[in-house]
């Protein structure tokens, strides 16, 4: 979709992207031939998969799109004080484990369910975030090898 955050991203990396101005054009030319692939969220694409699976798509198997992508909670300046309570709430369940407890509870099944961490990884820079934001503070960004299954050895029987 040409308004879609993920094109501009896309094309930052130098990923070819072709662009239409509707949703379900975008299956409809994947299966036309017109485009090789479509890139979808790992929280989308089985959704999008079972409701079109009379259009034989297939979910690629071998390779992993990835970038940072930020979700905020903005507060009107007329409110200070919500602004500040609510960022000392947040930082309180970063700090007790409580956001990686989330994290891992909402995309852990979705890391082994695609299985991520057997798949060849293409980490994409995201231009769109701004310069603040905290890219360093590895606790407030999931990643799918936090969750993915580690192989192992157990007993027969």
């Amino acid at each position: 979709m040409a308004d879609w955050s993920d094109t501009a991203i896309l094309r930052a990396n130098g990923l070819p992207v072709e662009t239409t101005t509707y949703y379900d054009a975008c299956f409809e030319m994947l299966v036309r031939g017109q485009v090789d692939y479509f890139p979808r969220s790992t929280m989308e694409i089985g959704g999008e998969l079972e409701f079109r699976r009379n259009m034989e798509l297939v979910i690629e198997p071998h390779v992993l799109l990835r970038y940072p992508s930020a979700q905020y909670l903005f507060v009107s300046p007329a409110w200070p004080r919500l602004a500040a309570d609510l960022e000392k709430g947040l930082e309180a369940l970063v700090a007790d484990g409580t956001v990686r407890r989330m994290f891992h509870e909402t995309f852990g099944n979705l890391a082994a369910r695609y299985d991520m961490r057997r798949r060849v990884t293409l980490v994409l820079n995201n231009p769109l975030l701004s310069p603040q934001t905290p890219l360093q503070r590895k606790e407030l960004w999931w990643s799918p090898e936090e969750d993915a299954p580690r192989p192992g050895l157990r007993r027969k029987g």
